[in-house]
């Protein structure tokens, strides 16, 4: 299995997302003011940060991609909760990091994927979806078949536990799907 990583600057990215040609300023409450002045200042840290990508390809259709991924951020720290500032991320998203890693690991053993299989571990999910938005570019969308995202696995989901079954084969839709990649 082949890796690599993709960097990129998400301040500069951010700093563009909300730059604008004009100064907005909204004042609430009860006073009539004709006139105001205002200072901000801020500042805008760069931070390098990574997509961590690995590739198995096809043995018959190269062209073709699958995309298996999650992400490897989480939200940091906040407000204490029983003394502990720190959102643990094992959930949110170690899950789904772990089951993409499980998958390239189960996918190189076999051997046989006739399309190629993208395994991808994006960075800046919490703070903007950064990571994703910056893979997704670097991807030609016609050769993409199939992506799942694979986000808080660790445990079940507040709707119950769904098992997507086939309507023509009335097996689990997993059993299918494995056999046709």
């Amino acid at each position: 299995m082949k890796a690599s990583a993709s960097s990129f600057k998400a301040g500069c990215i951010k700093r563009n997302f909300f730059k604008t040609g004009a100064d907005v300023i909204f004042v609430l409450g009860n006073v009539d003011t004709k006139d105001f002045s205002v200072k901000a200042t801020h500042t805008i840290k760069e931070n390098k940060l990574a997509n961590v990508v690995g590739v198995l390809p096809g043995k018959k259709l190269k062209e073709e991609y699958v995309i298996f991924s999650g992400h490897y951020d989480h939200i940091g720290v906040g407000k204490p909760e029983n003394g502990d500032s720190i959102y643990n991320g094992a959930n949110d998203d170690a899950s789904g990091i772990t089951a993409v890693i499980e998958l390239a690991k189960h996918f190189q053993a076999q051997k046989n994927n006739e399309r190629t299989l993208i395994f991808a571990a994006f960075t800046a999910e919490e703070v903007g979806g950064f990571g994703s938005q910056y893979f997704s570019k670097q991807l030609s969308p016609e050769k993409v078949i199939a992506m799942f995202n694979i986000e808080m696995i660790g445990t079940d989901s507040k709707w119950g536990k769904i098992q997507p079954i086939s309507p023509a084969t009335k097996k689990p839709a997993w059993e299918i799907f494995f056999k046709k990649i």
